[in-house]
């Protein structure tokens, strides 16, 4: 009887779990950044409360589009990059528009920072589990074997 390979998750099942695993990633960094450096996240008060949560879920939405092709990727080098620029980008534009007092703050802080490179991370660490190899001792159908 031969053994059958476990099918791998479809890509877009992958996407949308790995973005969802990042955005909590993003809230569990940004909340001991800011214990760490005593700061929060948005320090301007008249920018309001919307503005944090909005510039996480551009981040994770740029992280999902980021993920859809990571099956045909041959490397994941150029396509992490754009992800950690495209993050970065995208969560100053929205401090932008919610609110442009902040700007310069979410620009040069350390959080919008975390969110980017965690993008990246992101972007590497699904390619790796698409892209690995099982081991010929584990592959079933590699065994001599069977009888």
């Amino acid at each position: 009887m031969s053994e059958q390979t476990p099918e791998r998750p479809k890509s877009i099942f992958l996407a949308v779990l790995a973005t969802v695993t990042y955005l909590a990633f993003v809230i569990t960094a940004w909340g001991l950044l800011s214990i760490a450096l005593d700061r929060d996240v948005i320090e301007n008060r008249e920018a309001g409360t919307l503005v944090g949560p909005a510039m996480a879920f551009a981040a994770s939405v740029v992280t999902f589009f980021s993920l859809r092709g990571a099956r045909t990727m041959r490397s994941p080098v150029g396509r992490a990059v754009v992800a950690v620029a495209c993050s970065y980008l995208a969560m100053v534009v929205v401090a932008a528009v919610g609110a442009p007092v902040i700007v310069g703050d979410v620009a040069s802080g350390p959080f919008a920072i975390t969110a980017a490179l965690l993008s990246g991370v992101t972007v590497v660490c699904v390619w790796l589990y698409e892209h690995r190899q099982r081991p010929q001792w584990r592959d079933p159908r590699l065994r001599s074997d069977e009888y």
